[in-house]
């Protein structure tokens, strides 16, 4: 009795450990996925600052895609004006040149997409 205890034992553990190799698979390929994703819609962003917003603005660390606002750009997602100022800190936003900001925010949130419903 007690060596067939051992086996259910045994058995427990194996598929326990197998379990938490599967989950780390998964996330693994969902961190994967979505740093393809992100470094698509980074470049996009730089796409869009580069050949539309250069040809009416200086780009510089006030423009509404600088590298900075890249980078919190892609890490909140924001997809609305309410959003961004929610989520981006305000040392950021309120150095944004709002004439870009009005002109370009729509399809900057484009770009990022729509929450998860």
């Amino acid at each position: 009795m007690v060596k067939l205890d051992n086996i259910l034992q045994n058995n427990e553990t194996i598929q326990s450990v197998l379990k938490s190799e599967k989950n780390k698979e998964t996330k693994k390929d969902k961190d994967t996925t979505s740093k393809s994703d992100n470094e698509a819609i980074k470049e996009l962003l730089i796409e869009l600052r580069d050949n539309k917003i250069a040809d009416s603005f200086t780009i510089d660390d006030n423009c509404i895609l600088s590298p900075v606002m890249i980078e919190e750009l892609i890490k909140y997602k924001p997809y609305d004006k309410d959003e961004l100022v929610l989520k981006i800190p305000s040392t950021i936003i309120d150095n944004i040149n709002s004439n870009q900001m009005t002109k370009y925010r729509d399809e900057i949130f484009e770009i990022l997409g729509k929450p998860d419903e």
